[in-house]
């Protein structure tokens, strides 16, 4: 009896080893799942995080070419402004050069109308001073 308490003795302390093993790897399992859960979870916001900000990297992109077609457009704008503007100067100059011929023109007629006076005035002072004489020689 003796030996097979003995023999029992050793099978328990056996079992008892495999149990501790075995609540060792039960341990070790569950905390390997928990690891596995915990980095299913990270990947999970990971992959939300990427789809934000290529979101936001697609309406950025987005906002860059509107950017640019506003940038463009301004472009062309100013540039008919700036065709614009001298087309108009042109014009104007044009107006300034036809108002100047129009003002040496009628300072030349009034230049000339002013001669003309004066050239009547002397006919009319001449004829009345001629008048005068023989007004003067007839009495």
């Amino acid at each position: 009896m003796a030996g097979e308490r003995e023999r029992l003795g050793g099978v328990l302390a056996r079992n008892e080893a495999l149990e501790q093993k075995l609540a060792q790897h039960a341990t070790s399992a569950l905390a390997a799942q928990e690891r596995e859960r915990a980095l299913t979870e990270e990947r999970a916001k990971l992959a939300a995080e990427k789809q934000h900000w290529e979101q936001r990297s697609a309406e950025t992109e987005k906002t860059v070419e509107a950017l640019r077609q506003d940038k463009s457009n301004i472009h062309a704008v100013l540039k008919q402004l700036e065709l614009t503007r001298e087309e108009e100067g042109k014009r104007h100059a044009g107006e300034v050069e036809s108002v100047r011929s129009d003002l040496v023109r009628k300072e030349q007629e009034w230049t000339d109308a002013r001669r003309e006076a004066a050239a009547e005035r002397a006919r009319a002072d001449e004829e009345r001073e001629a008048g005068d004489r023989r007004v003067r020689e007839l009495r």
